[in-house]
């Protein structure tokens, strides 16, 4: 009896490690095609809520980015923001301003890069089994988070034949939960311009705060 459960121990370790290890392999795929690609255009869904602090707090809001290596235009929740690289240009249609700062002074937590490269570091990776979603197989990643004092653990869902991102489900610690859900997904066939024209914007009026 000692003998087969520490055969079973060892078998179960073995296991572990080999879906970790193809958890992490699939994530990687799907960030690398993602960052290779000319551009990707993506109409997402976000909703967050919070059970335990209320029942009935749900938000929901629709956004899309536009992608191209580091480079992003992302439209939600009312703002529209332009990563070009080097900055940041925070567009204000409605006072009619154009806010400027360097990426790195930037502290917004929901950005493209933290979706695409957050499992790098400070998570557990598992697969967690596959669903249909019209008709395709998705497969499903566990990532559970090491240390961080807010997640408790991410699920992300990935399309198998495409390697496109289905949606990516965070539990906080807290209770909450927060869901990034694609409608639409389309690979560019170009690079699209992701640059800020300056003289375009005063012409308008914009003003400029840099």
């Amino acid at each position: 009896m000692r003998i087969l459960f520490i055969l079973l121990m060892a078998s179960g370790t073995i296991f572990a490690q080999t879906t970790a290890k193809e958890a992490k392999a699939l994530l990687e795929e799907v960030s690398t095609k993602i960052k290779k690609s000319p551009g990707i255009s993506i109409d997402f869904t976000y909703t967050f809520e919070n059970p335990r602090a209320d029942a009935s707090m749900k938000q929901e809001e629709k956004g899309s980015i536009v992608l191209a290596g580091d480079k992003y235009r992302l439209e939600f929740m009312g703002v529209d923001r332009l990563h070009d690289g080097k900055k940041i240009y925070q567009f204000l249609h409605d006072d009619k301003e154009v806010q400027i700062m360097d990426a790195e002074d930037d502290d917004e937590g929901f950005t493209p890069g933290f979706i695409l490269d957050m499992y790098k570091e400070g998570f557990s990776y598992a697969m967690a089994g596959t669903s249909t979603v019209n008709g395709k197989k998705v497969q499903h990643v566990m990532l559970k988070s090491i240390k961080s004092p807010d997640i408790e653990h991410i699920e992300i869902q990935v399309f198998s034949d495409s390697k496109q991102m289905h949606k990516m489900t965070q539990k906080g610690r807290n209770g909450s939960v927060t869901t990034f859900s694609v409608n639409k997904y389309t690979e560019l066939t170009q690079a699209p311009n992701l640059s800020f024209n300056r003289k375009k914007y005063s012409a308008k009026g914009y003003y400029i705060v840099e």
